[in-house]
């Protein structure tokens, strides 16, 4: 949950003000999976004994976080990826500038 709650801070250029205001600021950001609130109720309330619940809710994040990533123009898989180019050019391609304009 706790690497969840990161990933929707950096996605959202939005850093938390504290720790204990991490789950309630996460809840007013623009981008986020659909899903994430169901989980966020399911940790507030504890309510972690129906592990396949919780299993079928974090695939349903994981995929809406592709879809949110594939929007944004970032490809999921890649044969492309080189570890020695910059990763600002393979993470936020939507910055990079092209002979298109």
């Amino acid at each position: 949950y706790l690497r969840i709650l990161i990933t929707l801070s950096f996605m959202n250029c939005r850093p938390y003000t504290t720790l204990a205001r991490f789950t309630a600021e996460s809840q007013t950001f623009e981008i986020c999976p659909s899903s994430f609130d169901r989980l966020t109720e399911i940790m507030i309330a504890g309510d972690y004994p129906d592990m396949p619940r919780l299993a079928s809710l974090a695939k349903d994040i994981v995929h809406e976080f592709e879809a949110i990533f594939e929007g944004l123009g970032v490809e999921i898989v890649s044969d492309d990826y080189d570890p020695g180019l910059p990763m600002r050019e393979f993470m936020y391609p939507w910055t990079v500038e092209t002979d298109a304009g």
